[in-house]
Formats: C-alpha cells, structure tokens, sequence
C-alpha cells in the first residue's frame, strides 16, 4: 500500500515505521496542491501503521500546539516550555489517545531542557515541531534533543532548530533476504502517480552534463591562440560634399589581402562605397 503523499513520507524499514510530515497551518490553502486534507491523510497514515505490531516514528512540523498535555493516561508526563493549545494540537492529542502514541517533546527523554521551543518567529517561540512514537517504541528511544537557535546572524537562515531522536539500533535491523545463488532480482521501480513524482521524474529525465551546464552558466568556451598584431586605419576626401570618397584598411602582415566593398551611410539620402582592405 502506497502511504506517502504530499508533504508525508512514509519508510518501511520492515520491522518499524518511519513517518515525516509537514501540516500546513490550519488557516493556509492545501487545495492547490492535493485533493485530500494533509491532516486528515496523516490521520489515515497513523490508522494503518498502528493496526500493525510494529513500532511507529513520527517526525516533522505539524504546526500544532500542546502544551505540557500528554492525551492519555497512558503517557507518561511531560513538561513543555509551550504555555498555548490550538485546534491542530487538540487534534494531535486525540491521535496519542486512539492510536497509543507518546508525545517525547517535554519528557525525562529529551536531554538539555526538556520541552524547549522549536519554531521562532517574529511574533514569538512556539514548540511545532514534534517527536512523536507509538508505545511500543517508547522502550527503544534513548533520547530526543532540541538544538539551541544559532546565536550567529550569518547562521540564523531558518526559522526552526532541529528535533533529533536517538533510538536502539535494534529498531532498524533487518532480516536479510536470503536468495539462492544464481537468482537476480530486479528492482522494480513502482510507476509514478503522484504530481510530485512525475515532476521529479520529468526533472531527472531533462538533466544536463557537466559541459552543457558549464556553457550555460558561463557560455561557449574559447581557446586563446597566438597574439597577432593588426594595423587599421581610414580616412575620407572631400568629406561632406557631394564628391565625398573615403576608405578604410587592415594590415596584419605579408598574408594576401583580399578587397570587400562595403558602404558608409553619409548625411541626408546620398551614400559613399568605398573599398576595404581586410588581411
């Protein structure tokens, strides 16, 4: 079953879920980008990795507020430096309660400063950005860490410090596929469906090489030959009358000149050919 849409990415490590999402504020348009609620297809994603024993990750800006709630009695308390609760948080913690998740934002778990703020933005510091894991990975999670914002200026490019969580390696392993020796198994890429995926399929199929996007970036290459000295020179008889005549030439050496007529534009309608003298 295909899960990831959107702005969610779903891994199947085989014995575990992966989850990223990022839930637009609730008072942004999804609608030009995706026919189905984000929030309401993140729900969907949690209904179907849950119903399964194995334990569940997820990670990602969900754009909601909790504050120190923990949604369940069966969540162990955490402490928030978060003060505020929204609709997307409520709806948050209605998920930890039907779906036996624990929020890790605020718990003994997370090192430094539990509960620190993740997001900052002109208008203040709010905590969005979230760990969250099903109960049956509580045991395997070694700790959550909430960077501290750059103090450089040249540094604070992002309005979000990252969420990192350590788990148990024995969260990850996987059973080898055991295959017989003369067996070859193809991949088999998984047809795109989604718009994002034909975007980045249109994308791969357009790159360029290396020397295509050098001359784009910098144009045509050229090569520097020997410097060759060439003498030009002109001048007109009875200039602005109506006997006008005038002429121009190049001399770069003992090669053979050749003769190009050409023609200079002279006041009002009349005209001067004259003959040039080109190397």
């Amino acid at each position: 079953m295909h899960l990831s849409s959107g702005d969610i990415i779903v891994l199947d490590l085989g014995n575990c879920y992966i989850v990223g999402a990022y839930i637009l504020p609730a008072t942004s348009k999804w609608e030009g980008w995706t026919d189905v609620d984000p929030e309401l297809r993140l729900r969907e994603v949690l209904a179907v990795c849950t119903v399964s024993s194995k334990p569940v990750i997820v990670m990602g800006d969900l754009n909601a507020r909790t504050a120190s709630l923990s949604g369940s009695p069966l969540h162990p308390p955490c402490h928030s430096s978060e003060s505020m609760t929204n609709t997307r948080g409520r709806q948050v913690l209605s998920w930890v309660q039907d779906f036996a998740l624990c929020i890790l934002n605020g718990m003994d778990s997370e090192v430094h400063t539990p509960g620190r703020f993740t997001s900052f933005q002109p208008n203040g510091q709010a905590v969005v950005d979230y760990a969250i894991v099903s109960l049956r990975a509580l045991a395997l999670v070694l700790n959550l860490e909430v960077m501290e914002p750059p103090k450089d200026p040249d540094c604070a490019w992002a309005d979000h410090t990252p969420v990192i969580l350590s788990v148990d390696r024995t969260l990850a392993v996987m059973e080898p596929t055991r295959v017989g020796r003369r067996e070859k198994i193809q991949p088999e890429w998984p047809a795109a469906e989604l718009r994002i995926d034909l975007l980045c399929e249109a994308t791969m199929e357009s790159k360029e090489t290396l020397e295509q996007g050098l001359e784009w970036l910098y144009g045509k290459t050229y090569y520097r030959t020997q410097e060759a000295q060439v003498y030009t020179d002109g001048s007109c008889l009875n200039n602005g009358k109506h006997n006008a005549a005038g002429g121009s030439g190049t001399f770069g050496g003992s090669t053979p000149t050749r003769i190009v007529p050409c023609t200079y534009p002279a006041l009002g309608r009349r005209q001067i050919t004259v003959e040039k003298y080109l190397p």
